[in-house]
């Protein structure tokens, strides 16, 4: 190549995300930051869990600071992330370092999430058990449970448990007077799933 070439080369445009128009980006980011399945917010060994995607944010969060901004909200924003509370391990604490490395400011970005365990609901002088998996829509303020509303869902709605993290659900959204949840009400909400859950 000669020296001549080199300065052409050196000198040509050079194809990038951060060259192309914002929209375009945005459309680009969109189809890379979009996860097909659940992400869990705690690792499970592969054998037991194969379709175990981490939800660790995507390399192009770690580029540069302006890709960060750009692309780590839509990442919060379009997945579900999960967190699987009947695992063994302390997960209530793993969900709080999963906080940590996203974030502690970029956590009003997240919309969904799912909470899967088992609660404990009173049988007469007996306690039994129940599956339980708690979906959260932050942006559109609903929670279903087991794949149906609350309200559609009138017979697990009755159990207490699930009267109780309703009302705590309630309470955070009237605390922050319909804004967006913080990583500290996220945590609560964790916690209080946590308390009416049976760790295997």
């Amino acid at each position: 190549m000669s020296s001549e070439e080199r300065q052409i080369d050196q000198t040509a445009p050079r194809a990038c995300l951060l060259g192309l128009p914002r929209e375009i980006r945005d459309q680009v980011l969109e189809h890379v930051l979009l996860s097909p399945a659940g992400l869990t917010t705690v690792r499970r060994p592969w054998l037991i869990c194969p379709n175990n995607v981490p939800a660790c944010p995507p390399s192009v969060c770690r580029v540069d600071r302006q890709l960060r901004a750009e692309s780590l909200p839509v990442f919060l924003s379009s997945n579900i992330f999960e967190v699987d509370l009947a695992s063994a391990g302390d997960n209530v604490h793993a969900f709080g370092h999963w906080l940590d490395r996203i974030g502690y400011e970029n956590a009003h970005n997240i919309r969904y999430l799912k909470v899967l365990g088992w609660i404990q609901i009173p049988f007469g002088h007996m306690v039994q058990r129940r599956w339980l998996v708690a979906s959260f829509d932050f942006k559109a303020k609903t929670m279903s449970v087991n794949g149906k509303s609350t309200l559609e869902n009138s017979q697990m709605s009755l159990l207490s448990p699930v009267q109780e993290l309703q009302t705590a659900f309630e309470d955070l959204l009237r605390m922050r007077e319909g804004g967006s949840l913080e990583a500290q009400d996220l945590r609560d909400l964790i916690e209080r799933f946590h308390g009416l859950s049976i760790a295997y």
